[in-house]
């Protein structure tokens, strides 16, 4: 009852609570429309609202309004939604009537809130705002435009409420009042009228509703297009020359209405009858023709264009282009043969004269030394006699001709030439440096003027006995194009300490001039003549005497003689001082057979004559001298051979040698074309000297030094091989020790072969033993020794052959014993794998308990049958393998390394005689069998191969799994 009475106290609530809201939603409702004036703005009001919120609290205001209360005045404008005007607690709101249209109508409602709630809108109020005129237009524009009508368009502006009914265009007829030129609903008009050239006019516009007219829009300001221009002033001539004609001129008085875009300029020649032509066509108040005719008339005029077009042409003007220079005259040329200090010079007219007359000519002479050219004559004739010129000289000629419009080119210079005179005498002779004992130095100095033309040689002439001689003849290197340079002449040979006496004269192409004055000089003292007559006399192998006859003495006496003698083809030369002025001296200490070159001079206080000619002499001939490079060429222990190089000569050739040997006296004579000499049957390791003599037909020559040789040891003789042992891999040898001489320590040399043809080495050392390794079994080796002392090796020992010894089989395995009967025992084996070419054979040995091992059997099969002993007991069976061979010599047998074994009880019972028990040690496996002794070892090989088989399987597995963890 509890929940039920709290659950009705809240339903009375909330019942409660919704009447309240009802009712304030019914005191919040506005019950008549807002009052709405138009005015500069639009006023709106509305009536207020009292509202009780039912929990004591009122609006609290006398005239009913509260802050609680909210107003919102809601607009709304055709189809378009309501728009919020105002919301806040005043019951009135102005706005600026701009914000609304003209010829809309809006309505205006009112919503009041508050407390949570809202209450219903109030009824509408509609407001219709009038409508006015159409704002004012845009000025119409210009959609295009010929010379007689005129195309204007306009927009439609803002019609305000009212639809536009019309248009009115208008214009001021060119500068008079405006006139209506159009009404109408268009928006463009073509007017149609011939506007005068580059006038102005005006157009403007306004709109038609229902309310009435709009502005008059902005004026149109529209120019009509401009005519051609007036002609400008005649051309006014700037320049005139031989080609050309510059003219310029001002422009025209009137543009016409429109900017000047070009002028237009034309030209009239009268001699190819074409009429004016057009020579120019720009902006430019200027223009040069060319290529015209020079001293001819041309008639020009001009004519300006604007846009509206070209207008007339001026009135045409006429001018002249000027003459050319003339040209060049003919020549210039001699009219006469030139004197020597004239030139009669002529020339011919221009073959041009460049269209004006010649006034005058110009004729220029330069100094005749290709200087500066100088005016000579200057008029109107064709030939001009230039005078007072200087003989000889080449003068550069050059004629220009003048008329109104200038000078001419001057020719090319041409070369005139006055003819030449003899020169002058030579302006003397002069002494150059000091005379020598046999000749005189002389310089040429020039003549003072050459006559015109290039001095060409100078020739000297010296007074002998009265008489003058020529001498000596100089030649000019200018003459030739040689560059300037003092003239000199050296004139010998003279005698010394001699007054001699000189002249000169020169000579160019016309002639000879006369002689200069004589120069007197005398030469220096000389030296003495050199001897005559120098001859060889007696000589010998070592000397040899001369005599010669006396020398011319020059001023000053003889103090002696000198010799100067050297070997033919040798730059080395002796010069020897006679001790007096005898005309005779021995030479000694010579070399005998040699060809000797001896020459003489005489010596003064002066100095030294020249060399007398030379003459040649060969002394005598001698004994050899001692051989050279003596040498031991080769050795053994017993012998020397001897070499040495063949001596000189001297003259006559070498007969014999003779080679001596000392302790023991040993002489041999060797053949004079032999150079070596062999001594047999000496003693080993033992030192000997020997020399060596040459002899010829003059005798015997010195002998030559002392060499030292020395024979070497004794060859060993070579060791004998002894085997020591041997083994299936390796082989161990010994060699006793060979002869020797001497105390030198021996060395061995041991080598092998398969083949008994190529050997290797297998060692080398002083030790009597070797041991080697890594043989191949049962295989044949053939071994050599041989001894060496000093680098000395003797001969190979006989080789020996010896053998490996074969490897020892394996052990057989697989050993199966088995009881076949109560008396007899079956023993299997598996056979071994044979290592060479030697066959197995099997041992089997059994053995009873308490008793020794028995041999039972030996062959090759792999089984065999053994009869029991005791019938009950234990039994051990035992089988190796061995291999018979011959080694080194002797047969032997070689045993497997182990032994395998096999046991077997035997009961000895009928009920038994099934079932044993096979132990194999090798393996350790057991066995027990139920079937028969033969089918227990059947299966029992077949059992141990599939036992071979897992283990192979099982390793593959272990490692394929290793690899697989490594990789990972």
């Amino acid at each position: 009852q509890t929940v039920q009475k709290e659950v009705e106290e809240i339903k009375r609530k909330e019942e409660e609570e919704e009447e309240r809201k009802a009712h304030l939603r019914e005191q919040l409702t506005v019950l008549s429309p807002p009052s709405v004036t138009l005015d500069s703005v639009l006023l709106c009001t509305w009536t207020t609202v009292a509202v009780d919120a039912g929990d004591g609290r009122g609006s609290g205001a006398g005239d009913g309004r509260s802050s609680a209360v909210c107003y919102e005045l809601m607009m709304e404008k055709g189809t378009d939604g309501p728009v919020v005007m105002y919301s806040g607690p005043n019951i009135n709101y102005s706005f600026p009537i701009d914000d609304l249209h003209p010829g809309h109508t809006y309505q205006f409602y009112v919503v009041a809130s508050g407390y949570g709630e809202k209450g219903v809108a109030s009824p509408r109020a509609s407001l219709t705002i009038p409508a006015l005129c159409p704002d004012k237009p845009l000025a119409p524009k210009v959609a295009s435009r010929t010379k007689n009508n005129v195309v204007l368009k306009w927009s439609t502006p803002k019609d305000n409420g009212s639809t536009i009914t019309n248009y009115s265009l208008e214009w001021d007829q060119c500068g008079r009042d405006f006139i209506e030129v159009f009404q109408g609903q268009q928006k463009q008009f073509k007017l149609n009228h011939k506007f005068p050239p580059a006038s102005s006019c005006r157009f403007r516009l306004r709109v038609l509703n229902d309310v009435g007219w709009s502005e008059y829009s902005d004026n149109l300001v529209f120019k009509s297009g401009a005519g051609v221009p007036p002609p400008p002033p005649q051309p006014i001539l700037t320049e005139a020359s031989v080609g050309h004609l510059a003219l310029k001129w001002a422009p025209p008085t009137d543009n016409g209405g429109s900017k000047i875009l070009s002028y237009c300029l034309e030209m009239n020649d009268p001699e190819n009858g074409y009429g004016f032509r057009p020579v120019y066509q720009g902006e430019e108040l200027c223009h040069t023709s060319s290529g015209l005719q020079r001293v001819s008339t041309y008639h020009f005029r001009v004519a300006a264009t604007n846009e509206a077009g070209r207008g007339p042409f001026s009135a045409p003007v006429t001018f002249q282009t000027s003459p050319a220079i003339p040209g060049c005259p003919g020549g210039p040329e001699l009219k006469s043969r030139a004197t020597s200090t004239a030139l009669h010079i002529g020339w011919r007219p221009p073959l041009d004269n460049g269209g004006a007359e010649i006034q005058s000519y110009t004729v220029q002479l330069d100094d005749g030394h290709q200087g500066s050219f100088t005016d000579a004559y200057t008029g109107p004739e064709l030939e001009h006699s230039e005078h007072n010129l200087t003989p000889g000289l080449t003068y550069r000629c050059r004629v220009c001709a003048t008329s109104r419009a200038g000078h001419s080119n001057w020719t090319p210079p041409v070369e005139m030439k006055t003819q030449p005179t003899p020169p002058q005498a030579p302006a003397g002779l002069e002494v150059v440096g000091k005379p020598s004992q046999n000749s005189i130095i002389l310089k040429m100095n020039p003549p003072g003027f050459d006559g015109g033309t290039v001095v060409t040689s100078y020739c000297v002439e010296m007074n002998k006995d009265d008489l003058w001689v020529k001498v000596a003849t100089v030649a000019n290197p200018q003459a030739f194009g040689g560059k300037s340079s003092t003239l000199t002449c050296s004139v010998t040979p003279l005698s010394p300490g001699t007054l001699y006496m000189f002249r000169a004269n020169c000579i160019n192409s016309c002639g000879v001039s006369p002689f200069s004055e004589v120069c007197t000089c005398h030469t220096a003292v000389g030296c003495p003549a050199s001897p005559t007559c120098l001859e060889v006399g007696n000589k010998t192998a070592n000397s040899m005497h001369l005599r010669w006859q006396p020398s011319k003495e020059f001023g000053s006496p003889l103090t002696g003689y000198q010799l100067e003698y050297g070997i033919s083809g040798s730059k080395q030369c002796v010069v020897v001082t006679c001790d007096s002025l005898v005309c005779s001296h021995t030479l000694k200490a010579l070399s005998p057979w040699s060809s000797y070159g001896v020459r003489a001079r005489a010596t003064s206080a002066v100095g030294n004559s020249e060399w007398s000619s030379p003459v040649q002499c060969t002394t005598l001939p001698s004994h050899p001298s001692s051989p050279s490079s003596l040498s031991v060429l080769s050795r053994t222990y017993n012998s020397l051979l001897i070499g040495w190089c063949a001596p000189d000569t001297n003259g006559a050739d070498i007969t014999q040698y003779c080679v001596e040997m000392v302790s023991p006296p040993l002489s041999i004579c060797v053949p004079a074309m032999e150079t070596q000499c062999m001594f047999r049957d000496l003693s080993p390791d033992t030192i000997y000297k020997v020399r060596v003599q040459a002899e010829n037909a003059a005798g015997k020559g010195p002998f030559s030094a002392y060499i030292l040789g020395s024979t070497l040891q004794a060859t060993p003789t070579p060791p004998q091989l002894v085997l020591v042992s041997a083994g299936s891999q390796h082989l161990k040898v010994s060699w006793g020790g060979g002869k020797r001489t001497g105390q030198s320590l021996l060395q061995y040399v041991l080598q092998y072969s398969t083949d008994g043809t190529r050997y290797h080495k297998a060692y080398e050392g002083t030790g009597p033993t070797h041991r080697l390794n890594k043989l191949h079994p049962a295989t044949k080796y053939y071994l050599r020794v041989a001894a060496l002392c000093d680098g000395v090796q003797s001969e190979w020992a006989e080789p020996a052959v010896f053998s490996t010894t074969p490897t020892p089989p394996p052990a057989p395995k697989g050993v199966v014993l088995s009881q076949i009967n109560p008396s007899q025992l079956a023993v299997l084996w598996k056979p071994v794998q044979e290592n060479c070419a030697l066959p197995v054979a099997y041992v089997v040995q059994l053995k009873t308990f308490g008793t020794d091992y028995l041999q039972v059997y030996e062959g090759i099969e792999t089984s065999c049958v053994v009869s029991m002993l005791a019938a009950k007991g234990l039994h051990e069976a035992c089988v190796r393998a061995v291999v018979k061979c011959e080694v080194n010599g002797s047969v032997e047998k070689l045993w497997s390394l182990s032994n395998s074994e096999a046991h077997c009880e035997c009961r000895g019972t009928a009920q038994d005689e099934g079932k044993e028990v096979v132990k194999q040690e090798a393996t350790g496996q057991h066995i027990i069998s139920d079937t028969s002794p033969l089918q227990n070892v059947v299966t029992l090989l077949k059992k141990e191969k599939c036992l071979t088989v897992a283990f192979f399987i099982g390793l593959f597995a272990l490692i394929a799994g290793l690899i697989i963890v490594s990789r990972f």
